[in-house]
């Protein structure tokens, strides 16, 4: 599995679970950025280098929760917070593997505090642990 592969077994996922991640609301997930001109809540699924090791590869796969900011300027904490716990929940830790996307396993474990992004937005960053066995591993 590639970079590339993981970012897209997670925004296909995400987006298959669209409805309840967005709580019935509009909103768009992409790969790696949104379209020219979209505008409105979304997210972007991109991901830090694959590190290849003996039998497991891992790599973490950054989802990035866009609502608009307010008014006043500031983040729009309630509806982050609704829309970062239910992407949360499509990636259980409370096993030891996570859910199986394309022959790989993704697991929730991080987020950040709000960040202004440059298109009027603030948005928090998930981290889902990926990681997968191409190998068969022998004693």
């Amino acid at each position: 599995m590639t970079g590339l592969e993981a970012v897209t077994a997670a925004a296909v996922y995400i987006n298959q679970n669209k409805a309840a991640v967005f709580g019935g609301k509009d909103g768009s997930v992409f790969k790696y950025e949104k379209e020219d001109g979209y505008s409105g809540e979304y997210i972007a699924v991109n991901s830090l280098p694959f590190v290849h090791r003996d039998a497991i590869e891992i790599c973490t796969v950054n989802v990035n929760v866009h609502v608009p900011k307010l008014k006043t300027n500031q983040p729009n904490t309630s509806r982050l917070s609704a829309i970062v716990k239910e992407v949360v929940k499509l990636f259980p830790t409370d096993d030891d593997y996570g859910v199986f996307l394309n022959g790989a396993y993704f697991r929730f474990f991080a987020d950040s505090r709000p960040v202004a992004d440059k298109d009027d937005t603030y948005y928090v960053n998930i981290e889902l642990d990926c990681t997968i066995c191409n190998r068969k591993v022998t004693n």
